[in-house]
């Protein structure tokens, strides 16, 4: 018996920057199911995405861009697998804070103490380019201090989901942006 699945609204959710995961959960089926599909009747599917921004307002997002700028990280972590993944994360002792975010987007989250002198903290991160992209998207006008790391990332991230095919090895400008961000977030000034 075949799934009985409306390929233009699948179609529709992957445009707008939903995983072939959630598409798969909101369907009730395989995440390989949405994936053969898409490769059939959308071959450049990474060609035509169009990242929107998260539905934030004004105010939200320049309070969140605030936070980042003053407590958060935008760069890379090389995974397990070996491949590189654009990170955002974001530190602080205030619990409130890192509540809010968590609640606001699906962000990683833990606590923990450095030594017993010290207050608590919590760490939120969000990883992968189709989460980031959209947060970036409503963060970078009110972005100050992180602006530079979030054009580059947003760049990176862009960059890699309009090449198709799997484990694509990194090109020049993909090693320069890593590099780049690397810099921007060195300690010190000079």
């Amino acid at each position: 018996m075949g799934l009985n699945l409306n390929q233009e609204e699948i179609i529709q959710l992957y445009k707008t920057g939903m995983t072939q995961q959630e598409i798969a959960d909101k369907f009730k089926c395989s995440q390989s199911t949405i994936s053969s599909l898409l490769n059939k009747i959308y071959p450049l599917r990474h060609k035509e995405r169009k990242f929107v921004p998260l539905n934030l307002s004004q105010e939200e997002s320049a309070y969140i861009a605030g936070i980042v700028d003053g407590e958060g990280c935008l760069s890379f972590r090389k995974e397990k697998n070996e491949s590189i993944t654009p990170l955002l994360s974001v530190c602080n002792t205030n619990e409130e804070i890192i509540q809010f975010l968590k609640n606001k987007f699906d962000w990683g989250y833990k606590g923990y103490r450095d030594n017993r002198r010290e207050k608590p903290k919590w760490i939120l991160e969000m990883r992968g380019m189709t989460k980031l992209v959209p947060l970036i998207l409503c963060l970078e006008k009110y972005l100050i201090i992180k602006r530079e790391q979030a054009k580059l990332i947003k760049e990176f991230c862009e960059s890699r989901l309009n090449r198709l095919g799997r484990k694509k090895p990194l090109t020049s400008r993909e090693i320069e942006i890593i590099d780049k961000v690397h810099g921007l977030n060195r300690r010190g000034r000079w």
